[in-house]
Formats: structure tokens, sequence, C-alpha cells
């Protein structure tokens, strides 16, 4: 009858989950009909509909028990019959919220898990439950959220002169601290409880804490103190077969391994605590390890990497880990960009700041979308600013350093060669990771200008590394063809870059293999054919890319007059490059 009234409707879709339901047509319907009800009949029919959930035995109806018990106990007298309903509604809420968590659920797990704390008097229970919700705000990435859950957690604790638990917890809001990319905050927390119960260590919240101290230091880069810690933790870890700690810990030595130039080693470090977080499914470790081998593989593996960075995301997406799975499509954008699909970089991007990400990952997306706009000729005042201001909020250097990487891309492509080879120079020693990346940089735009001395320079201070992957190679090479181009020695030239090239190419890195085309066109005698065809292959990936300065850069080099075979050819007027770009500021 209600239904004929058009006062409920009912759920038919079969694809529904609320299937077979009736609800209100209009929410003002629902709130006079419910405020018609005195508070008394209210408590009654929530227990009543709470007793009727239970006595099904559906895990899917946790939120709705959990609910009911909440309202009955909201609409019950002061007394005992209320502080009961306040047990049953704790109960049920903390099931509800560890349903919601283990489904991936993370804010509905924070809802809860609030909820609950307005039913909890007990101390003990009040920072069981903090403790919960950090835990979900941080697989939800909620930063502004976990710090004060886990901040009241510690207080607690300490009240209670619960040490161990102090140390928990403060390890954990460490790692999450980590995880968003604010280093000092972490280290000025971790620092101090680490020297006040250092005589707890072995105790399993120490050696937790300690684990995260080494990450700390690695992403400090105080690479010898993180190897330190890391390996006191590691011994303890193994004997007391905590396997979560030892999962997490030989990722941060086989990171720390890589920084150091010890790459195989380093990797195949990462790769035991890849099987080991695997194998006993420490998804957060599990994805962590994934993360940092995306990262140093680059200079073995392009398409590896990408393969890595989609099975981490897909990961990350089961396990409603937000700040991973945003973290993963911010790196696929990029994977993108150096294949030249820059259509699909832009659209990833975007995505991922249309989520609100915490700063950590904005700036990535920021700097990719300036890249990528350079590329294409398109204003990029408006994001340069935005780039600061996100800048200012993060004190981690390796996110900061985006500042700096952007700073150099855009003024190489605006045509502002010597400025952008200071840039990539200064960005080595706040970026080492990257390092090989920006002396490749810091050498193009020196071989653009004809300084065939600073490239040099750029190409030995990349070969002082020891790096010894093939990438890495392929920087090299790149270089040393155009050193040869310089100096005159073209057939030499012309077998390095066709090997370049063909590497570039095979490896996925289109847009690397298209200025390396852009390099032997500025260096090299334009008439020569193999320069043509490389050009012309050139020219089609700008083509995909939109990117019209190139273009114009290209053709403008292609313009120059020939010079005499065995001459060599000297590099193009830096100043055509500035044509048809847009004005940086």
């Amino acid at each position: 009858a209600l239904v004929r009234r058009e006062l409920l409707t009912l759920e038919a879709d079969p694809r529904s989950p609320e299937r077979g339901q009736y609800a209100f047509v209009q929410a003002l319907i629902r709130e006079v009909a419910y405020n018609t009800l005195a508070r008394a009949d209210r408590k009654v029919r929530h227990l009543a509909a709470a007793r009727f959930f239970e006595s099904l035995g559906s895990d899917e109806l946790a939120g709705a028990l959990a609910g009911h018990y909440l309202k009955a106990n909201a609409n019950a007298p002061e007394g005992p019959e209320r502080d009961a309903l306040a047990a049953q509604a704790r109960v049920a809420l903390k099931g509800a919220a560890e349903r919601a968590a283990a489904l991936g659920a993370h804010d509905q797990a924070i809802t809860l898990f609030e909820q609950a704390l307005t039913v909890t008097t007990e101390p003990a229970d009040r920072a069981d439950l903090l403790e919960r919700a950090g835990k979900s705000a941080s697989a939800a990435a909620r930063f502004e959220q976990l710090e004060p859950f886990f901040k009241k957690a510690i207080e607690i604790q300490r009240d209670l002169g619960d040490g161990p638990a102090v140390v928990r917890l403060s390890a954990r809001l460490g790692r999450a601290l980590l995880n968003g990319r604010r280093l000092d905050d972490a280290l000025a927390l971790m620092e101090p409880v680490a020297a006040e119960f250092a005589a707890l260590f072995p105790d399993e919240a120490n050696v937790a804490l300690e684990g995260q101290l080494a990450r700390a230091y690695f992403l400090n880069d105080d690479l010898e103190r993180s190897l330190s810690v890391a390996e006191r933790v590691l011994a303890a870890a193994e004997r007391a077969d905590l396997l979560d700690v030892l999962a997490d810990t030989l990722v941060t030595k086989g990171s720390t391994m890589c920084s150091i130039g010890r790459l195989n080693e380093g990797i195949g470090v990462i790769e035991i605590g890849v099987k080991l977080a695997r194998s006993k499914g420490f998804s957060g470790t599990l994805l962590r390890a994934l993360n940092n081998w995306i990262a140093t593989t680059s200079e073995f593996d392009f398409i590896g990497g990408q393969a890595a960075a989609v099975q981490s995301l897909a990961l990350a997406r089961r396990v409603g880990d937000r700040g991973s799975t945003l973290g993963n499509l911010t790196a696929m954008g990029w994977f993108e960009l150096m294949a030249a699909n820059t259509d699909t970089a832009v659209a990833t991007w975007s995505g991922v700041l249309a989520e609100d990400p915490d700063p950590s990952i904005r700036i990535y997306c920021v700097s990719g979308l300036i890249a990528t706009a350079i590329l294409r000729g398109e204003p990029i005042g408006d994001r340069m600013k935005e780039l600061q201001q996100v800048g200012g909020q993060l004190t981690d250097h390796r996110a900061t350093s985006a500042l700096l990487a952007t700073q150099t891309w855009v003024e190489f492509f605006s045509g502002q060669l010597a400025a952008s080879r200071r840039s990539a120079r200064e960005a080595v020693s706040q970026d080492p990771d990257n390092a090989p990346a920006h002396y490749m940089q810091a050498a193009r735009a020196a071989l653009w200008l004809g300084d065939a001395s600073a490239a040099a320079q750029d190409l030995a201070d990349l070969e002082a590394m020891g790096i010894h992957a093939p990438i890495t190679e392929l920087r090299q090479q790149t270089i040393r063809a155009g050193l040869a181009a310089l100096d005159g020695r073209t057939n030499e030239a012309l077998s390095l870059y066709r090997e370049a090239s063909r590497g570039w190419r095979d490896g996925g890195m289109m847009m690397i293999e298209a200025l390396t085309g852009m390099d032997m066109a500025t260096l090299l005698d334009p008439s020569l054919p193999e320069v043509r065809a490389a050009a012309d292959r050139s020219r089609e990936t700008f083509v995909r890319m939109g990117a019209t300065p190139m273009i114009a850069r290209l053709d403008a080099a292609l313009a120059r007059p020939s010079v005499a075979a065995g001459k060599g050819a000297r590099a193009a007027d830096p100043a055509q490059a500035r044509a048809e770009v847009p004005d940086p500021a």
C-alpha cells in the first residue's frame, strides 16, 4: 500500500545487493516518519532490527547490524540498559569495521571505528580502536586523519605505562609518515622513542621500530647508517621469527645497496623480500617492494618496470590501498610518457589529481603534466605555480627534487640549454637515485650547444658511477655518439647512434629514441640518408605526441646546409630551439 502511495519503493534490480528491500522515495518523508516515534519506540525497533539481522548470520549485514545497535544505544535512557547496548554496539561496530578493512573499504572502516569510539570509555579499548582506525587511514592515504589517531593512542598507552605499545604505535605512525614522504616528522618521532626504550630491544615492537628507522635513514640518504641498522634488525627478526619485519627490512636493505652502487646484489636482496612477502601475504610490504623494484630496475628493464607497475596496481586495488593505487597510476603515467603515449599519460595524471592525492603523489603528477605541456607548446604558468606550492608542503628531498627535474626539462625544451645543463648537474646531488638520467640530460644540453668538453665531463661522471646496466649503457653510448659527431668522426657516430636508437626502440622508450634522432639531426650532416631516416622516425613520434615545438626544432635542424664529408657538422644554433615554445613563466 505504501508503494502504491509512492511513499516507499521496492528495489527489484537483480544486480543490486539491496534487491528485495524497501526504501523511502524521499529522505524528508523518512525523517518525518522517524521523528514521530518516541525515543523509547525507536530504541525498541532498532533493537528488534539488530537482533533480526543477527539471527540471519550474514557477514554482509555487519554494517546495518552495528548501525541499529548504535541507534538503539543513542535512544536508550541513562542506566544499565544503555551501558549494555553500548557494549553490543561497540562489538558490532568493531566487527563491521574489521570486515570493511578486510574488503579494502578503508574509508568506511574509519567511519565505523570512529562510531565505535563514541560508545567506548575504557582507555585500553579506546587505544585499540584508535590504532585500528590509524591503520585504515594509512591504507586509505588519509594522512590528515591517521596522525591524530596514532598520536592519541600513543598518549593513552603512555598514561597506561605500556612501553611496548608506545613503541609499536610509534613504529606504525613512523611507517605511515614515511609513506607520506614526511621524513623529518618520522625521524623526529621515532629516534627519541627508540632511545627511550632501547633496553627493550629485541622486543618485537622495538625490532619493528628500528626496521622503520633503517628505512628512514635510507630515504634520508644516510646509507651506511641504514645498512648498519638494517643488519641489526634482520638478525633480531630472524631469531624471533618476525617474518613481516624480516621481509620489510630486506626490501630496505636491498634498496639501500642499490643506492650505493651494489645494484645486482641489492636487487637480489629485494627479490628475497618480495618472495617472502608474497608467500606470507604481507601486502603492505609487497606493495612497497614492487614500488622499489620499479625504481631500482629503471636502469635495467623499462618494459619490466611497466609490468611491475601493472602488477603492483592490481594488488593495491585488491587490498584497498589508496596511496599505493594512486602512486602506481602516477608512475604508469611516466612510463606512458617515455613510451610517447602523451594522451594516455595526461589522462592518467589528471585522473589521479581528481582524487585529491597527498602532496607526495600530487607533485609527480603536476611535474608530468608540465613536462607534457612544454613538449606540446602549451602554457605552463599555472602548473608551475601549483608545483611550487605543492613542493613547499614536502620535506622529503626525493619528492622535492621533482621541482629541479621539472626545471631542467622546461629549460631544455625552451631552448635554455646552458641553464638546463646547470640544473641537471644540480639535480644529481639532490636526486642521486636518478643520477644517470640527469647526467644524460646535462650531456644532451651540452652537445646541442656544441660544448664537447662539458659533455665529455658528464659522460665521465656517469661512467664513474660504475653502473653496468642496459639503460645506463645506452645513455653512455648516446653521449659517445654525440661526442664523435662533434669531433667529425661521422662513421663512428652513425654506428653508435644506430645501436643506441635500436636499443631505445627495443626497450619501449620511444620518446628517447625520438630525441636520439633529434641529436643526429642537430649534430650530424642533415643530408646523410641515415640522419634523414632517423629524423623521419622522430617526426612520426613527435606527431603522435602532439609535440609541435619539437617538430619545428627538427625541421630547423634539417634545413641546415650540408657540410663536406668527413668534416662533421656543428651543432645547430640553440636559438632555433626556442621557436614556438611557451613562456615557462
